[in-house]
């Protein structure tokens, strides 16, 4: 489905694209609406 963690994970120098990688995989199976919730929770959450 769109959205899901698709291909190899990034490598150990790319950050970024792990801790998306590893958000996107952790949500696999949930629905849209629930992912972008959780999403959005996590950026909140960083910002405090």
């Amino acid at each position: 489905s769109t959205g899901d963690a698709t291909g190899d994970r990034p490598g150990m120098t790319d950050f970024v694209g792990r801790a998306k990688f590893d958000a996107w995989a952790a949500l696999k199976g949930t629905t849209q609406e629930a992912a972008m919730q959780q999403y959005v929770d996590l950026i909140t959450s960083l910002k405090a």
